[in-house]
């Protein structure tokens, strides 16, 4: 007789069976651990197969591994050799097919090549009356447009220039291209013969099939050699077209450099000279976002411009609010210390503060949000150029290609070495200018720098052989499972000024999160990913948290919520979201259940990671039903980590929970 396996399934997980899952075998004399006299009732049967899977999956590949040794042995050597050559001839077979469908008239490509000869050309006239203007207005914003615009039609220009003597169709082109395809037939049909008389002697009821096959090649080496009959050189190109071209890259050089020694606009009169002691509120960045993140932001929330100040690089925001604002270029070091000394009311940094620099501002000073606030996301983003074949990278493999980070002192070689990316390649270039510059380079950049036109392509990351690849975008970034995301984190001092708290409450609200992303940093607003292709294994525990078998929708919020080490508690983005989700449960799906599934690291076994992850994931959902959302909790244990497991950084990026927003 079978015997009968059976799991614990007391909702109460006073059984630690129950909370352990493990497979237990029917027995009259066994007795439940936790002396729980309806322990019967919660037993669960499980089948035959799932007890016993690994033994007959086993067995199972065992026979095909027979039946595959099988049939490999009983081919005869021939058929291998045939199947190769067929193949490789098709593959010529569809080139000359290829050919035979081309036009014969080059027409069509004169009359191309002179619509962007022209398009060039007025492209060209209304830069220089564009670049006129910019320059006689001192408008240095479209001075630096219209450089870049310049840049990108010279560039085109050039790749024009080289295509005016390269027809891509006609009778030529087709003749030219044809010769070396008969070249190739020929060489098959040699290898072919070859063949055929080893067939003789080895496997001769396949001397037949390799005749078949010399003769299709036969007939087309004769199709390819009709292409090559009377093929005549494409006709030249139009001189005028190629002196018109010449001259459009003449006039767009010369209008780059008259736009890139345009002088700047005088200086404003009321603008404050250092030390600002007329400020009434002076701000410290870090030099990569004080331009391009916290000025705007500034100036967004006082509906003012921003005014660039001398050399050292401040800026001065006279707001619409009857205040003025500094912004301070300085870098983390010195930014921590400046903020503990009460030299600066507020400081904006792209990485978090060491022990020693907490430990400036005083005993019993920690990051917490009451002085710590995030308040955009960035990234460090890996180039490439479009025809290099690599996609992935993945960490702790040697990069196939040289790596290209910048200048040394600069942001982005900093952010590379910090991520474990040295850089190889002495350039100044980063990022698509240097992916663009060398095909062979895996270029480091920002991903705020980068817009939407991107020429080079993004890798993906691959955090360790347990996790998925990922590329750069604002939802992987959101959650920070993109590997190289970073916060950029607002901080104050103990007792910070009205007017620095009433800043960092106008740059988390929706109207300055909106200017986050238009300075190309991800915001914190949270969007909907719409939930294809969810695992199996977290569609069934979004089903077990909500008491139902089947799921009809079900959609993730672009945020992970982080913990400490071996605790629940929350951290500092965390905290933030949790407002947010709030607000988008009640207002955007209210007819949906909110479930937070719990992930940990590897540390400790099942019995207590599962246990550990649900705990976590519980304690979000507690703190939501605070607020009135409807929301449970499931646990996946160290299942689908998003780094390795091998560094302590690693396992701290695994500890996390999403959030999902589930119908039944």
């Amino acid at each position: 007789m079978i015997p009968k396996y059976y799991r614990c399934g007391d909702p109460s997980q006073k059984c630690p069976r129950s909370v352990t899952k493990e497979l237990l075998k029917e027995d009259p004399k066994w007795e439940c651990p936790c002396n729980n006299l309806n322990c019967v009732d919660f037993r669960e049967p499980v089948s035959f197969f799932t007890v016993h899977r690994l033994w007959l999956i086993g067995a199972a590949a065992v026979v095909l591994l027979f039946l595959l040794m099988a049939l490999i042995g009983g081919k005869d050597p021939c058929v291998p050799k045939l199947n190769d050559l067929q193949a490789r001839f098709e593959k010529l077979e569809r080139d000359v097919a290829s050919l035979e469908g081309r036009p014969m008239s080059d027409g069509d490509h004169g009359a191309k090549l002179g619509r962007d000869v022209a398009s060039l050309d007025n492209d060209a006239k209304r830069l220089v009356q564009a670049a006129n203007q910019a320059i006689q207005n001192k408008d240095m914003g479209s001075v630096d447009r219209l450089i870049s615009e310049a840049n990108q039609r010279i560039e085109s220009a050039k790749v024009l220039s080289q295509s005016l003597d390269k027809p891509e169709s006609g009778s030529g082109v087709i003749a030219a291209e044809a010769k070396p395809l008969i070249g190739k037939l020929t060489a098959l049909q040699q290898e072919i013969e070859e063949q055929q008389e080893i067939a003789e002697s080895e496997c001769p009821k396949h001397v037949g099939d390799f005749e078949t096959i010399k003769t299709n090649v036969a007939a087309c080496i004769s199709k390819a050699r009709r292409l090559t009959t009377g093929g005549a050189a494409a006709p030249p190109v139009n001189p005028s077209l190629v002196a018109s071209v010449k001259n459009s890259i003449t006039d767009l050089e010369a209008i780059r450099d008259r736009l890139a020694s345009a002088p700047p606009p005088t200086p404003d009169p009321v603008k404050p000279e250092p030390p600002f002691t007329d400020a009434d509120l002076l701000i410290g960045a870090s030099p990569s976002i004080a331009e391009r993140l916290v000025g705007p932001l500034a100036a967004a929330w006082t509906d003012s411009k921003v005014i660039p100040g001398p050399d050292d690089g401040w800026l001065f925001i006279n707001g619409g609010i009857g205040k003025k604002l500094i912004v301070k270029p300085m870098s983390a070091d010195v930014g921590f210390e400046s903020l503990a000394a009460g030299n600066i009311a507020l400081f904006f940094a792209d990485r978090s503060p060491t022990a020693a620099e907490l430990a400036r501002f005083g005993a019993g000073f920690k990051e917490s949000r009451s002085v710590a606030e995030v308040v955009a996301l960035d990234a460090l983003t890996l180039l490439a150029h479009q025809d290099n074949t690599l996609d992935t990278y993945e960490v702790g493999q040697t990069p196939s290609l040289k790596v290209a980070a910048g200048a040394d002192g600069s942001l982005v070689r900093s952010k590379a070495e910090q991520f474990g990316l040295r850089s190889s390649v002495i350039t100044e270039a980063f990022g698509e200018e240097a992916a663009m510059q060398d095909r062979n380079v895996l270029a480091c950049g920002l991903y705020h720098l980068e817009g939407k036109n991107l020429r080079a392509k993004r890798l993906a990351v691959k955090a360790s052989k347990d996790s998925f690849a990922l590329k750069p975008s604002p939802f992987t970034i959101a959650t920070e499972e993109y590997l190289y995301s970073y916060r950029i984190v607002a901080w104050t001092h103990s007792n910070p000024e009205q007017l620095a708290l009433d800043l960092v409450a106008f740059i988390t609200s929706d109207p300055g999160q909106a200017a986050v992303k238009q300075s190309g940093f991800v915001d914190l607003r949270l969007v909907i990913d719409d939930g294809r292709n969810v695992d199996p294994a977290k569609l069934a525990a979004l089903g077990e948290a909500i008491g139902s078998k089947t799921i009809s929708d079900s959609r993730r919020l672009s945020t992970n919520i982080r913990f400490e080490v071996n605790d629940a508690q929350l951290d500092l983005k965390a905290q933030a979201d949790l407002e947010r989700i709030t607000r988008t449960a009640a207002s955007d799906y209210p007819k949906h259940t909110v479930v937070i599934l719990g992930f940990t690291d590897s540390s400790g076994g099942a019995a207590i990671n599962q246990p550990l992850s649900v705990k976590r994931a519980e304690v979000v959902a507690a703190e939501l039903r605070r607020s009135k959302v409807d929301t449970r909790s499931n646990g996946l244990g160290d299942l689908f980590p998003i780094d390795t497991n091998d560094t302590e950084a690693g396992k701290a990026r695994n500890r996390r929970a999403e959030v999902w927003l589930v119908k039944p």
